[in-house]
């Protein structure tokens, strides 16, 4: 009811015995939050001052035109005013795959070679372009995207400090996703010295701007303890939150951390109920950890054949760990097992983006 509502439900009083909060708890905040904003209307916040930008280097004025300005003004109040989503989809690339067989024998002879890779890295070299230009009049997405080719290399040269530079210019505009990319790159030494405290304070700044991945990210560190005292409780509630945006890494570490007893009550039905909604979206760490809940019958009963059809899944998917386990697996199986996980597996499909159900209260005994 509370995701449903859009409310924060660590921001309910419940009315219950100890504190349990009750549908009406959540529908009467609701309703007192719609006439907050209703009595304090709808004015803008103020706009923060921009960096100095030489901090990062030489700088370049230029004019921006009317249009370009009035548009970035649109996109300000649109990303202050509308819900965003992230749209992940398939594409069907038949039409390209015909192009390129159709031309890459006159690229062979031509000394070269047509890959898909070689396309999208031209496509992607144009889009650099664009979001040169997009970048340079403040548009926090393209200094982020910018930020990100910078950081793979893809259609240009990899160089870290240009991804940084991206990154912390939109990340103190406030910017959710290039604060927690910041977070990634000072996390891991990427460009600049490792610091676990200052990748938590990003990843912080894109968790309290309800950035899934910043909140994922953050989890991370209270899990291990790095930049931040350890704290499983904090950790599980910050999965938690990013599950609740269709996070579906947050899943499977959440279902870990069911499995151990961190931070909440053991419970292996629980973990594997998590691990099968994450390993059908595609997870192949959920996937390898579902088969091995499988392969020694915990919280499902034990069953080699699913065992080896998750481990196979997750292999098939890119997951370098998934090989020993399926080839072990695949030992203990006779030719018609092996033959049932092969028809399971070409069976599987991506299930639907689908968010478990999970029920959030006080923190409970557990973490140490």
């Amino acid at each position: 009811m509370a995701r449903e509502l859009g409310v924060d439900i660590d921001g309910v009083s419940g009315s219950g015995t100890d504190g349990r909060i009750s549908i009406e708890d959540v529908k009467t905040h609701a309703k007192r939050l719609l006439e907050g904003a209703v009595r304090g209307g709808d004015a803008a916040p103020a706009s923060e001052p921009l960096p100095d930008f030489s901090r990062w280097g030489d700088i370049e004025r230029q004019a921006m035109r009317p249009v370009r300005r009035k548009t970035a003004e649109h996109l300000s109040a649109a990303w202050r005013t509308i819900p965003h989503v992230t749209q992940h989809d398939l594409a069907d690339v038949t039409s390209l795959e015909e192009l390129r067989k159709k031309y890459a024998k006159e690229a062979e002879d031509a000394g070269g070679n047509l890959t898909v890779t070689a396309i999208a890295v031209k496509v992607v070299a144009a889009a650099l372009k664009v979001f040169r230009s997009l970048a340079a009049e403040n548009h926090t997405a393209a200094q982020t995207k910018l930020g990100v080719i910078y950081q793979n290399g893809l259609g240009t040269p990899q160089n870290y400090a240009e991804a940084l530079k991206w990154y912390r210019i939109a990340a103190e505009k406030g910017f959710g996703p290039a604060q927690n990319n910041l977070g990634v790159m000072i996390g891991n030494g990427w460009g600049v010295s490792q610091n676990y405290v200052e990748a938590a304070k990003w990843y912080r700044r894109a968790a309290d701007l309800d950035y899934a991945e910043g909140q994922y990210n953050l989890g991370i560190l209270y899990q291990q303890g790095q930049g931040v005292p350890q704290d499983y409780a904090e950790a599980v509630r910050l999965y938690r939150l990013a599950i609740s945006q269709y996070f579906v890494p947050a899943m499977s570490n959440l279902a870990s951390m069911y499995h151990k007893g961190l931070g909440l009550p053991q419970d292996d039905v629980e973990a594997v109920r998590l691990y099968r909604r994450a390993a059908d979206q595609g997870n192949t760490q959920a996937q390898n950890n579902l088969g091995t809940m499988y392969a020694f019958g915990q919280g499902v009963p034990q069953d080699y054949v699913q065992a080896h059809m998750w481990f196979s899944l997750s292999v098939a998917l890119g997951d370098p760990f998934g090989a020993r386990n399926r080839d072990q697996a695949a030992a203990l199986l006779t030719p018609a097992q092996l033959a049932e996980s092969g028809r399971l597996l070409r069976a599987w499909r991506p299930g639907p983006a689908s968010v478990p159900s999970i029920v959030i209260g006080p923190p409970k005994s557990g973490s140490p």
